[in-house]
């Protein structure tokens, strides 16, 4: 550097100024890439957990289509004499409550084998134009007095210039209503039972989103991953089958949608699900 620069001081002063605004330029620049580099690292990461759960989903598909027929044959069967027995006219009281307690574990069963014969076999879509507002108010009808009796109060915001979305509607009802049955258990003993809904766009154009949270007890950050598995439940044995958001997750994908969990800012959980 010149020395009457130097001893001027007014272009040192100036390339300083220069140099250090191309810095900030640089560094902004890094951080730019950062963030852009962090976001395509999480759509992997995304994409990586869809395509394990889609393995899970063929596995789980393949071995029912041969396993509920094989379970239904002896448990009808033995249905058919547990019903010859009861008919038996000198059965004790204790014998024939025995009997009644049989068939009530025959028929979850019969559900549970209902419930995987879904994902083995083809279902016809019927896909129409659908508004989700008219979707969620038709399940929340329908839920209704089992809120009322649980006491879960209800906060629904519908989003109001969401587009038409082709939709198997009863599909999609059934996903909305086992997220709710869920909640609803999840919040059972609280102090607090609210069940909030939110439709809104989402962030890639065309898409449309779902969120469904509750003031329950939240998902264990060790279950986080396994929410979605088929037979993973946290209720009570006799409760549930584990089944539902194993079906859920995928009705939402065979709609090319996608649907997540995570801990919401309540205590309990947050259910999203995005849809074209």
């Amino acid at each position: 550097m010149d020395r009457d620069n130097v001893s001027g001081g007014s272009l040192d002063i100036d390339q300083l100024k220069k140099y250090a605004q191309d810095l900030a330029k640089v560094y902004k620049s890094e951080r730019q890439k950062r963030r852009e580099l962090e976001a395509a690292y999480q759509e992997l990461q995304q994409a990586k957990d869809m395509l394990v759960q889609s393995e899970k989903l063929a596995a789980v598909g393949r071995l029912t289509a041969g396993v509920a027929h094989e379970i239904l044959n002896p448990v009808n069967i033995i249905s058919m004499r547990l019903q010859l027995l009861k008919m038996t006219g000198d059965l004790s009281d204790r014998a024939r409550e025995a009997i009644s307690i049989c068939k009530n574990q025959l028929n979850r069963i019969i559900q549970i084998t209902k419930d995987l014969g879904q994902f083995s076999r083809i279902h016809e879509k019927q896909i129409t134009m659908c508004d989700l507002k008219e979707i969620i108010g038709h399940v929340l009808a329908f839920g209704a007095p089992q809120l009322k009796k649980e006491g879960v109060k209800t906060d629904v915001e519908y989003h109001p210039d969401l587009p038409l979305i082709p939709l198997d509607k009863n599909r999609i009802e059934q996903v909305i209503l086992n997220i709710i049955s869920n909640a609803t258990t999840a919040m059972a003993g609280q102090k607090t039972k609210v069940l909030r809904i939110r439709t809104k766009p989402a962030a890639s154009e065309g898409h449309v989103q779902i969120l469904i949270s509750d003031t329950g007890t939240g998902i264990d950050e060790g279950e986080m991953n396994r929410i979605f598995d088929p037979f993973f439940t946290t209720k009570e044995p006799g409760q549930g089958t584990g089944l539902g958001l194993f079906i859920s997750y995928n009705i939402i994908q065979d709609h090319g949608g996608r649907i997540w969990a995570e801990n919401n800012g309540w205590g309990g959980r947050l259910f999203s699900s995005i849809f074209r």
